[in-house]
């Protein structure tokens, strides 16, 4: 699991360097990122392994996740039309 949050924290990464580079094409949505097609097919299954404890911790993660890949875009959208 914690490979995964890795993962995800090298997708902050390449938007820092979207930013940096005045890339401003949309990232992954959160289905498609490496974390998304984990938390989406084998996640429950692997965390469910750890006990209910876990399993809330991977469920509280779902949100944010969500937001950040929103949120990015929505940033990239707005340096790309100038909104900055």
């Amino acid at each position: 699991m914690w490979l995964k949050g890795l993962d995800h924290g090298n997708l902050i990464i390449k938007f820092v360097d979207k930013l940096n580079k005045k890339d401003y094409a949309a990232m992954a949505d959160h289905t498609q990122c490496d974390l998304g097609k984990w938390y989406y097919s084998v996640g429950t299954d692997v965390m469910k392994k750890y006990g209910d404890e876990c399993v809330y911790a991977y469920k509280e993660l779902e949100e944010f996740h969500i937001k950040f890949h929103k949120e990015a875009n929505h940033i990239l959208e707005d340096m790309r039309v100038g909104r900055s």
